[in-house]
C-alpha cells in the first residue's frame, strides 16, 4: 500500500504537492561533472550528459543554488526570491530585488536571463536577447572580481572571434582571497524539454498545479535527488507528475516531458 504524506516548501509561497512513493534508495546528491563550470551558464555543448540529445530549455538556479568558480564571489538564488551577488564576507553587492516574488532564475536559451516566480511569471530580466546571432549565443559568468557579465561572440577584426559584454551588474573592482572549504552550493540545474528519463526513481510527487519548474525545486530541495523528470497531463495526474531520481538515466526523447540534471559541486 502506497504511503500518502503532505509536503511543505518555501514559507509563504504555495508549492505544495503529495509524496506518492517513497523508497530507500536513496544516494549522495552531491553528483559532479567535469565538463560542468560552477561559474557560468550558457555552455549547453559543453555540458549535455544525457546519451540522447535533446533541446536544451535553459540552465537553471533553484533556491540554494549558486554560480561561483573559485569561492571568491557568488551569485545565489535565496529562498526569499532574491537572486544575490556576494563577496566572501558575506558583503551583497547586487540585487535583483525580488524578495518575496522571485523563485528561481533561468538562463534562456534565447540569450535572456530571467528571475520567474512560482507562477512562472517574470519579475526580472537582463534584456539580452542577442541580436544577429543565433542559438545559444550568450553566456553567463560570475567573474572573481564581482562583476556578472553577459557575453555573445564577436568577430575580432582579425578573422577569429571573441566574447563581448553586452550586459553587467557594474559591481566589478573588488578584489578578494578564494575560500576553502568553499561554503558555496556551487550548483545548477539544465534543463531539457521533450526529454525524458526512465529509471533511478525513488521518490514520485503530484504537484498541485501543473508546472515544471516545481519538480526542479523538489529536486533541488533533496539532497537525494541528482535528476528529475516532469510527466504533464494528461499522462497520470491532472496535474502532472515529479519523478526524482537518484541517478541520471539515459534519455529519452518524449513530446511534452522534462528532465533536469544537477550539476556541481555542494560546500566543501
Amino acid at each position: 500500500m502506497k504511503r500518502t504524506t503532505s509536503i511543505a516548501v518555501i514559507a509563504t509561497l504555495a508549492i505544495a504537492g503529495v509524496l506518492v512513493t517513497n523508497d530507500a534508495r536513496a544516494i549522495s546528491g552531491n553528483f559532479v561533472d567535469p565538463d560542468a563550470s560552477t561559474e557560468k551558464m550558457g555552455q549547453w555543448p559543453a555540458i549535455v550528459h544525457l546519451p540522447v540529445e535533446g533541446p536544451v530549455e535553459g540552465e537553471y538556479l533553484f533556491p540554494g543554488q549558486a554560480l561561483s568558480g573559485d569561492c571568491t564571489m557568488s551569485l545565489r538564488m535565496q529562498t526569499d526570491g532574491n537572486l544575490v551577488i556576494y563577496d566572501n564576507s558575506q558583503r551583497a553587492l547586487w540585487a535583483t530585488n525580488t524578495v518575496n516574488s522571485g523563485g528561481y532564475a533561468k538562463m534562456q536559451s534565447d540569450g535572456n536571463f530571467v528571475v520567474y516566480n512560482w507562477a512562472d511569471s517574470a519579475v526580472w530580466a537582463s534584456g539580452t536577447v542577442p541580436n544577429g546571432c543565433s542559438g545559444n549565443c550568450n553566456q553567463l559568468d560570475m567573474q572573481s572580481d564581482g562583476n556578472l557579465v553577459m557575453s555573445q561572440p564577436s568577430l575580432d577584426g582579425h578573422g577569429g572571434w571573441t566574447r563581448v559584454a553586452i550586459w553587467t551588474s557594474n559591481t566589478s573592482g573588488y578584489s578578494e582571497f578564494p575560500q576553502s572549504p568553499c561554503p558555496v552550493n556551487r550548483r545548477k540545474t539544465v534543463v531539457w524539454s521533450d526529454m525524458d528519463a526512465p529509471g533511478g526513481d525513488y521518490h514520485q510527487i503530484i504537484p498541485n498545479e501543473a508546472r515544471a519548474s516545481w519538480c526542479g525545486y523538489y529536486c533541488t530541495q533533496d539532497s537525494n535527488c541528482v535528476a528529475y523528470t516532469y510527466v504533464p497531463p494528461p499522462n497520470g495526474s491532472p496535474t502532472g507528475e515529479c519523478f526524482l531520481k537518484n541517478t541520471v538515466p539515459t534519455g529519452a526523447n518524449h513530446s511534452g516531458f522534462t528532465t533536469g540534471v544537477v550539476y556541481g559541486v555542494g560546500p566543501g
